[in-house]
């Protein structure tokens, strides 16, 4: 009997122990955050591999942008200046002139790599601030309602300064009636003297990261000339 129970013992530990191996090469050979499967094999990225990366429209959003990060963050290898700002001007690119999904993509990639707080190694990259103020300059001339919005992304990433001085450079926009200012019972003046229903000035929409701010607009003056109408 002792001999029977001691086959068994035996038994159960050889599948246990060869599970264990099992799953250890598993973990070892499952890619870590970032790299890219190439000629067969997962592999660190390089820039041109993580473009790809992130042109691949049927990949998940998080897959697509995390060997970028990893790049521009040099997670697994360090890259010359020249190189970063290389794929830093495509990213730039792709949010100017790409569809909507490559803009989202190359937008977020700037974002995650710039982060501080984001969970994986490396050094967080210094240059999307410039990235975004590249993107605002180029898009600001012909496609404002587009370039309005990546003020928030500069404001983030602490591009207060450069926003101050495009408020300081920009012009008040003229007073105008707000329908929400209408007294009971008094007439209301005519269309041509009411507010736009989106302002799409400078000043007030670089003013909008700056009021409470010393050199912003005042609370109240930037809510009378720039809030929506409708």
């Amino acid at each position: 009997m002792k001999r029977i129970m001691l086959f068994l013992s035996v038994a159960v530990l050889i599948p246990a122990g060869v599970g264990a191996q099992e799953a250890d090469r598993e973990r070892q050979s499952a890619p870590k955050p970032g790299m890219v499967l190439m000629a067969g094999e997962w592999q660190v990225p390089t820039p041109d591999a993580a473009l790809r990366a992130l042109m691949d429209t049927l990949a998940d959003p998080v897959v697509r942008i995390a060997p970028t990060t990893a790049v521009l963050r040099q997670v697994y290898d360090s890259f010359s200046p020249e190189e970063l700002g290389s794929l830093e001007g495509r990213l730039v690119d792709l949010i100017i002139n790409g569809d909507e999904a490559q803009q989202e993509a190359a937008r977020l990639a700037l974002v995650v790599a710039a982060a501080a707080e984001y969970d994986d190694p490396g050094v967080p990259y210094a240059g999307s601030r410039a990235a975004f103020i590249r993107v605002f300059e180029t898009l600001r001339t012909h496609d404002y309602e587009r370039a309005r919005g990546y003020l928030l992304n500069i404001a983030r990433l602490d591009g207060l300064e450069y926003i101050g001085d495009l408020f300081a450079a920009s012009e008040q926009p003229p007073p105008c009636f707000q329908p929400h200012d209408a007294r009971p019972g008094e007439p209301l003046p005519p269309e041509s003297e009411w507010c736009p229903p989106v302002r799409k000035v400078l000043w007030c929409d670089a003013g909008g990261h700056l009021v409470g701010r010393e050199g912003g607009p005042d609370r109240m003056l930037h809510i009378r000339l720039c809030s929506r109408m409708r």
